[in-house]
């Protein structure tokens, strides 16, 4: 027998009335009121909002009680970690001495919905019990009228930011009706889920909030795509062999700089400098160096790719990234607000304007030549 409970669990009986499948078990992107998590269970996100397959962000359950969310094709280690709860007030500890009785919260906001349970059975036998809530102290709450039922969720979304959702179901005398309305969000800014922008790019937000993937100077987007949900990776206009077979590596690159950018991955070499060219001409002289990051009067190199690009608004660390581009590259215009999408790119290539002032000066020489002997053949014919 099947049976689809009113929490949204589906359920699967035997003949004696026992659960032998139910949905709750195998969470999604979602969990619901009544659903629980344990160890290494987590919520995957979906690759679109029309496509439920699995998508680039999960939010785990550690063993050691933590819920944190990474970007799916990461490490998983400490660098590649975008949220967690514990540095949050968006979870309820039910502490042993409570009795299972209830969350005890930071906040006791009577704004605050909780959805679902988690706990880390791998720890104790009755490890600490979690509850998954979202405090909303900040907004004051309206009563509902008696006709509407509400429902909680919280979904990992497209984007990688957990949300909390309210559909309110409004019954009155046949005239039913519904709505979802979104309550909170982890992150208020998209661009601190990392992953959110592909390889060599980095993201940007306005004030609002809405996030854009950007090449960095240099880079174009790359033409290669596993899927049209994927963010766009960039590659480089000049290869690492180019700098390789090159003694003076200065007429190679130049630096565009970013004032407060930041880059996820593990800087490959720091060293103390005092100056920022200083820093600049480490870079521009190591192959292996992409990028650096010049704070504190450290320059923190960083390889190809660059991952996690991100312009922080909000620092009170004065930095700058310093970017490695061809020198060939003199500039990128954005695209036009049109369907075409893809960044145009002006380049001046020193190589092909050297062949053309070589050609141009071969031919005036020819010319002139040409008119030399002309005119010395002419004044023979008339000596002799």
């Amino acid at each position: 027998m099947a049976s689809m409970l009113n929490s949204g669990n589906f359920v699967l009986y035997d003949d004696d009335s026992s659960v032998v499948w139910q949905s709750f078990d195998y969470p999604t992107d979602t969990i619901l009121g009544g659903q629980n998590l344990t160890d290494d269970d987590s919520l995957i996100s979906s690759m679109s909002k029309s496509d439920h397959s699995r998508g680039r962000f999960y939010l785990n359950v550690k063993s050691d009680g933590n819920l944190v969310a990474y970007h799916y094709y990461s490490f998983a280690s400490d660098e590649d970690a975008y949220w967690e709860w514990d540095q949050q007030s968006f979870l309820c500890k039910i502490e042993p001495e409570n009795n299972g009785r209830g969350p005890v919260c930071q906040s006791r906001s009577l704004y605050t919905r909780c959805i679902g349970n988690y706990s880390t059975r791998s720890v104790l036998p009755r490890g600490p019990h979690y509850r998954l809530c979202f405090n909303n102290s900040n907004k004051p709450g309206k009563k509902l009228h008696k006709s509407i039922t509400s429902i909680y969720r919280a979904t990992l979304d497209v984007d990688g930011n957990l949300r909390l959702y309210e559909h309110q179901f409004h019954f009155d005398q046949g005239n039913n009706s519904s709505r979802v309305v979104m309550l909170k969000q982890a992150l208020n800014d998209t661009c601190l889920v990392k992953g959110f922008c592909g390889l060599n790019s980095y993201c940007s937000s306005n004030m609002s909030g809405d996030a854009a993937c950007k090449c960095y100077r240099g880079f174009i987007p790359s033409k290669t795509k596993s899927s049209p949900n994927m963010p766009m990776d960039c590659v480089q206009m000049l290869s690492k062999d180019d700098c390789e077979i090159n003694k003076d590596r200065t007429l190679l690159y130049n630096f565009t700089h970013f004032r407060n950018m930041s880059w996820g991955d593990i800087p490959y070499s720091v060293i103390p400098v005092l100056k920022m060219e200083t820093c600049e001409k480490a870079c521009q002289q190591d192959c292996v160096c992409g990028g650096a990051i010049y704070t504190n009067n450290r320059c923190n190199k960083y390889r190809l790719p660059l991952i996690y690009g991100r312009v922080q608004n909000d620092s009170s660390t004065v930095s700058v990234a310093l970017l490695k581009i061809p020198s060939s590259t003199i500039a990128i215009i954005p695209p036009p607000t049109s369907n075409d999408t893809k960044p145009k790119v002006v380049v001046d290539n020193k190589r092909s304007l050297i062949m053309i002032l070589s050609l141009t000066l071969g031919v005036v020489s020819l010319i002139c030549l040409a008119f030399a002997l002309s005119i010395f053949f002419t004044y023979r014919r008339q000596f002799n």
